[in-house]
C-alpha cells in the first residue's frame, strides 16, 4: 500500500500485491508512507524501493 504523504491516514495511490512490479509512483507531496506486508509461508528477501527527488519549479 503506497500513500501520498507521511502518515496512513494521507490519501491513498495504490495497493499493489503479488511478484509484478507496480507502475512509476509519482507524489504530490514531500513524502510517501509506504507498508509492506508478507506472508507467513514464503521467504523471499523483502522488497526494494528506487525513488528519485525531483525540485519543484521555482517559476
Amino acid at each position: 500500500m503506497i500513500r501520498d504523504g507521511g502518515h496512513g491516514f494521507s490519501s491513498l495511490i495504490g495497493q499493489f500485491c503479488g511478484t509484478d512490479f507496480p507502475p512509476m509512483v509519482t507524489s504530490k507531496e514531500r513524502q510517501l508512507w509506504l507498508h509492506f506486508h508478507s506472508d507467513e509461508n514464503i521467504e523471499y528477501a523483502g522488497f526494494v524501493a528506487i525513488y528519485e527527488y525531483i525540485p519543484r519549479p521555482t517559476s
